[in-house]
């Protein structure tokens, strides 16, 4: 008997943007990835009454296992499973790392490889949605909808939700991956020598310093967000919104000034509300606000340099102060507005939405939108401008910090490209070394591996090193792979390495040269991953498809042999009853 999916009516598009929008600020909640994954899927699955809704995540081979999944009672799960499937490497993974959605309403009525329906048939799956997890250039893996019932057709809400997903998951793991590499530069930094220790502790302070500041604002946008996610109308509404703050971020990320940030932005606003004006005005004093940036349609002028100063309306700057809109929608019959009747003309402004900027508390500044005539501001522009604001604030802020940082960073220059060429590699075993192969430094994982201490070869042949002891033809060949670096190349084999007690490991071994500005090679980053285990389990399983084949064969042997008894003893039924047949034939004659 097969699990029943749930008959509840399907929800309207603006249903599944209010739950959407519920997912999502739960999502900002919290900082754990695996948590937050699961959430994720699971308040998803429950949305779209889906069977089944995994990530999939990818191994550097094109293989996977389910990370994270929600599954309805009554079908299998899935989860930590690994799953090979030979028919996405040659067609699908170029597709899905250029951005391809991919769904199937009914699995044996789709065109695809017997090999991948024998995979789906296996999993329970019926019909499905793959939408391709994209947090940079490299596809990171998929998020997965299994209907497992039976066919199912799936609407485009559904479809848009579900990528609306994906792009809240590449934010969480840009998140998680920033927090993992501040996390291991903070622990390896540790390890750096004593002429960088005053440095390192000044810069721990600053880096949580500015975590505290993060988090405040952070909190403060998961508010506002909270807010303006139940008037947000619908999904290209908020595209439109996480497109302009992707504009501000790469903006930031790309080393903008703070004046190419706010000039950036406001281009980006004025692309989408093209009938309106927006600016940037600073704040000067307590008081007076002055425009620097400004992008404005033909019929409007919003002068650069015109200022203002608000104390000629006390209410609207305490209001502002304490971090709320200002909103007109016709200055001329607000009576409150009146002493800045010349500043509004000079703008030619009419309506007015203005939200302030804040840092720690602080009110930095004012992005505002600008129309010629009397305007109804829609529950979405305010909305948006007060998420743009928001972001803008920490991106200038964030801009303001990297410029103060720029000094210590490069007086740290030089010693983090020993540090970072040393740890922040890939491999399990790394060690640092002159082109002579003079060993410099060695982490603490290559030391465990053959019960060595620092002291003991630290500033010494590698070769002479407890790992490379094996025999004369190991360390030959070591000295060998150590030229070949040393002249620009990248060497990589395989080699047994002694490790405590007289043990053997087989190591997937490499150097890589590190070369300067001028291209001279100035270091070697020796790098080894054990892969012990992993021989043996293929050693096992030839072992096991041998035995196999034997019992195969043995059993084809015995099916011949019983096909032999078969045709004889038909061939014998045959040629009695022919001879019954005969006697029967001869009896009638007779009587």
């Amino acid at each position: 008997m097969q699990p029943s999916s749930s008959s509840a009516p399907p929800m309207s598009s603006e249903q599944l943007i209010e739950r959407f929008g519920v997912i999502t600020h739960k999502m900002r909640q919290f900082l754990d990835l695996h948590y937050i994954l699961n959430t994720a899927v699971t308040d998803m699955r429950e949305l779209l009454q889906i069977d089944r809704l995994v990530i999939y995540r990818f191994n550097s081979d094109w293989s996977g296992y389910i990370m994270s999944e929600s599954v309805a009672s009554g079908w299998i799960s899935l989860l930590n499973q690994v799953i090979d499937d030979p028919c996405f490497k040659t067609k699908w993974a170029m597709r899905y790392q250029q951005g391809r959605v991919r769904s199937m309403s009914d699995v044996y009525n789709s065109n695809i490889r017997p090999c991948h329906l024998g995979l789906l048939t296996k999993l329970q799956v019926r019909a499905n949605i793959v939408i391709p997890i994209l947090p940079g250039n490299q596809l990171w893996g998929l998020l997965i909808a299994h209907q497992c019932s039976g066919p199912r057709q799936w609407s485009n809400p559904e479809v848009d939700v579900l990528k609306h997903l994906t792009l809240q998951i590449k934010s969480v793991i840009r998140q998680a991956e920033a927090a993992r590499q501040s996390q291991t530069v903070l622990l390896e930094s540790q390890k750096a020598e004593a002429e960088r220790q005053k440095l390192k502790q000044e810069l721990e302070a600053r880096i949580q310093e500015r975590t505290a500041q993060l988090r405040q604002v952070n909190e403060q946008l998961q508010a506002e967000i909270s807010k303006r996610l139940q008037v947000q109308q619908g999904l290209q509404e908020s595209q439109i919104c996480l497109q302009l703050i992707n504009a501000i971020s790469t903006a930031r990320i790309t080393g903008f000034s703070q004046e190419q940030i706010i000039e950036h932005t406001l281009s980006k606003i004025r692309h989408f509300f093209s009938n309106l004006g927006v600016s940037y005005s600073s704040i000067e004093g307590k008081s007076k606000l002055r425009i620097i940036q400004a992008s404005e349609p033909p019929e409007m002028q919003l002068p650069k340099g015109l200022a203002v100063d608000l104390k000629t309306v006390p209410d609207y700057l305490d209001l502002l102060w304490q971090g709320e809109l200002m909103i007109t929608e016709n200055a001329t019959q607000e009576p409150m507005l009146a002493p800045l009747a010349g500043w509004m003309h000079s703008c030619n402004t009419q309506a007015l939405l203005a939200v302030p900027l804040r840092q720690l508390d602080k009110f930095v500044g004012l992005l505002s939108l600008h129309a010629a005539t009397p305007y109804n501001w829609s529950e979405y522009q305010v909305g948006t401008m007060m998420e743009i604001a928001d972001y803008l604030s920490f991106s200038l802020q964030e801009a303001q910090e990297q410029q103060k940082r720029y000094q210590a960073e490069q007086a740290l220059r030089e010693s983090e490209r020993k540090f970072h060429a040393i740890f922040n590699q890939t491999f399990q075993f790394i060690g640092l070394m002159s082109p002579e192969g003079i060993l410099l430094e060695a982490n603490q994982r290559a030391l465990e591996l053959a019960g060595l201490q620092a002291e003991e070869i630290i500033h010494r042949p590698l070769w002479e090193a407890g790992w490379w002891k094996i025999s004369p033809a190991t360390q030959a060949g070591l000295q060998k792979a150590i030229a070949q670096a040393a002249a620009g190349r990248f060497v990589r084999y395989e080699v047994n390495h002694l490790g405590p007690e007289d043990t053997v490991a087989i190591i997937d071994f490499s150097i890589k040269p590190v070369r300067d500005e001028t291209g001279k090679v100035v270091l070697l980053i020796s790098e080894g991953r054990d892969i012990t285990e992993h021989k043996q389990v293929l050693e096992e399983l030839q072992q096991f498809n041998q035995q196999l084949e034997n019992k195969v064969r043995e059993r084809t042997m015995d099916l011949i042999e019983a096909n032999q008894r078969l045709l004889v003893e038909v061939e014998e039924r045959r040629r009695a009853e022919q001879s019954l047949y005969q006697t029967i034939l001869i009896l009638g004659v007779r009587y």
